[in-house]
């Protein structure tokens, strides 16, 4: 029942447009380079316990939330 639940929110927030941190990681293939840099970042954030910082620049509807939303649960997943 679960998997309902989560294919259910998957399909609303698709249909919204409205970007979802409960569906990013399934939309993320394109970004395999991107997320591989971005992982070995914060695995040196972990280690180092020390932060860094980095700008998202785009257009409109290119995804700069999208991928926020993923990295914040790529980070999420590390605590």
């Amino acid at each position: 029942m679960a998997w309902e639940y989560e294919a259910r929110h998957t399909i609303e927030a698709l249909r919204s447009g409205i970007p979802s941190r409960a569906i990013g990681r399934h939309f993320s293939e394109a970004l395999a380079d991107l997320l591989s840099s971005i992982n070995e970042t914060l695995d040196r954030v972990v280690e180092a316990q020390k932060s860094e910082a980095a700008v998202i620049s785009g257009k409109y509807g290119e995804g700069k939330t999208h991928l926020l939303n993923t990295v914040w649960e790529l980070a999420n997943r590390r605590n």
